[in-house]
């Protein structure tokens, strides 16, 4: 009778628990509302959205589809926790698929501490496991795929050469930086093309691009129209943002201590290199560090190159695994050891924040919604900032009452009926750097109403963000 791994399973209920804990307790953001909207149209819709005016693959929405009509059918609320569920899952299961990972290339006691990293990241619960978005399935599709390239190296079983192709175009299927995976793996397999023939290595390809192939001329499509409507340049200190994050998370109170990130950064590529030192058969090293390393320096030269890329660590969220295996592998070396216990530290700090402290969050509609619930008569009207914010808005503050969406170029007439309809204007400024940088809406209300009151809440999550809501009121 096989025994009982403790460790493995310990680690894994470990993983489960801090991403089920107050799963429902954070509000919606404007992602996770758009998402929600798109998955409840029919299918065939959310597929031609995606393909049309949409900047990513339709895997993830249609999953969510199909949980959100899975929901129905079992007559289960669609509350924040429930709608989180499947991807707090799928954060959690990364971690024993980490576990097995390391375990077999290296040894146990190296599995049990990156798994046990990677269990208490507050990066991956917060931003792989938190929302309603795509990226804890994009992390678990890219380690499975890792993983069953790398047994297929060593093994040459079929069975683990048919999981590495699945969960390839699973990766593409749910978001485009998943060509960059890809990208690695070819570079990694063609290392080693006198190990599996390049008989081998065109078939692999053959198959990965008949997979592909439905979705590829979308893909080329989004590629050249990106709709973002975000200028974000390009700046080199993302490049080691991105690390520190996916390091310590946000620990809020530690955002000034400038010394001790130069410190960290330094003490982190200091482990990287070192982990290169020693390899080990395939050399899995030199796969793990192009994940590291090449992902996040494409993006940051893109952001430099396209006006409109929004680089943001959570997209890059995939390579957190890959990354605590080589900081993590020298251990025991003294150096590890000060890693792990910065990492504990940190990571705790970052996750009794996002348990605890109401301001740490993306967006608070919640909040909003029910304040408005109390406050609203009948004759009012609210504004929003954008269109794009009203499906989070909207979850929380279901009321007949009227929604004007404005931004900067909406026109004096649109403006000019609501001063002729309303009274009392409730006005929300959400990303107003975004959607009316010149603040229009803000100077043409109060040349025409008179702010009576106003209520500020704060998002710690996202730095400098907040939503302000105004009462306005006709002289």
């Amino acid at each position: 009778m096989k025994k009982i791994d403790y460790w493995f399973w310990g680690i894994f209920i470990l993983a489960l628990f801090l991403r089920l804990y107050r799963l429902g307790y954070h509000s919606l953001w404007v992602d996770e509302g758009f998402a929600l909207w798109l998955a409840k149209q029919r299918l065939n819709s959310i597929i031609s959205h995606t393909a049309s005016t949409d900047i990513h693959p339709p895997l993830f929405y249609s999953f969510l589809w199909a949980w959100i009509n899975l929901l129905q059918l079992l007559k289960l609320p669609q509350t924040e926790t429930w709608l989180r569920l499947p991807f707090a899952i799928f954060s959690a299961i990364q971690v024993p698929v980490l576990y097995k990972l390391t375990e077999t290339i290296w040894n146990k006691k190296l599995a049990i501490l990156v798994a046990l990293g990677l269990a208490v990241s507050s990066s991956h619960i917060i931003m792989g496991g938190g929302e309603i978005k795509m990226y804890s399935m994009l992390s678990l599709f890219a380690l499975l795929s890792i993983f069953f390239l790398y047994r297929w190296m060593i093994s040459n079983n079929v069975i683990f050469l048919g999981g590495y192709l699945i969960f390839t175009i699973l990766a593409l299927y749910t978001h485009n930086l998943a060509v960059l995976l890809l990208l690695i793996e070819e570079i990694y397999l063609i290392l080693f093309l006198n190990k599996i023939t390049i008989r081998n290595w065109v078939i692999i390809q053959v198959l990965l691009f008949i997979g592909y192939l439905p979705w590829l001329p979308n893909f080329l499509s989004q590629l050249k129209n990106s709709p973002i409507p975000i200028n974000n340049t390009g700046n080199l200190s993302n490049f080691f943002d991105t690390y520190l994050i996916l390091f310590h998370g946000y620990p809020i109170h530690l955002k000034q201590w400038s010394f001790f990130y130069i410190i960290l950064l330094v003490l982190i590529f200091l482990a990287l290199i070192l982990s290169l030192k020693k390899e080990s058969p395939y050399f899995p090293e030199r796969l793990f560090a192009l994940i590291t390393i090449l992902p996040v320096g494409v993006m940051v030269i893109i952001s430099y190159i396209h006006p409109y890329t929004v680089f943001c660590p959570r997209h890059l969220i995939f390579i957190l695994p890959f990354f605590l295996i080589l900081i993590f592998k020298q251990y025991p070396s003294s150096l590890t050891k000060c890693l792990v216990v910065i990492f504990i530290i940190c990571n705790l700090i970052s996750l009794i924040d996002w348990y605890y402290y109401p301001n740490y969050q993306k967006a608070r509609w919640k909040e909003i919604g029910q304040l408005l619930k109390q406050r609203v008569s009948v004759q009012d009207a609210i504004i929003l900032q954008d269109s794009y914010q009203i499906y989070a808005f909207k979850y929380y503050f279901e009321n007949n009452l009227p929604i004007y969406l404005f931004n900067k170029d909406t026109s004096q007439e649109a403006m000019s009926f609501v001063l002729h309809h309303y009274k009392r204007i409730w006005y929300l400024d959400y990303y107003g750097w975004l959607t009316d940088p010149n603040k229009k809406i803000g100077k043409w209300l109060l040349q025409h109403y008179i702010p009576v009151d106003m209520k500020k809440f704060e998002c710690s999550l996202t730095p400098g963000e907040y939503t302000v809501l105004i009462n306005f009121q006709k002289p």
